[in-house]
């Protein structure tokens, strides 16, 4: 697996678990995750990622998507 495809991963990792889940440093953790994600289709997450924006790196779109999820998932959370 390459070096981008790992950092890829673990960006949406934390961003999904949070810094604070135990299995964030755990790479079967982690693949379990991916793997969650890729039998959903996360076609959101692939079209964010095929943006043709060239100012973002695939990271940094990764990261992006991932900030707007946890904004989301905090704003769920505070709603009654």
């Amino acid at each position: 697996m390459s070096d981008e495809l790992c950092e890829l991963l673990a960006v949406v990792a934390l961003g999904t678990l949070g810094p604070e889940d135990e299995g964030i440093e755990d790479p079967a953790r982690i693949i379990e995750l991916a793997n969650q994600y890729a039998a959903a289709g996360c076609e959101e997450l692939i079209l964010r990622l095929r943006d043709p924006d060239l100012r973002l790196s695939i990271l940094d779109k990764a990261i992006d998507f991932t900030a707007e999820l946890v904004l989301v998932a905090e704003e769920a959370e505070a709603s009654p």
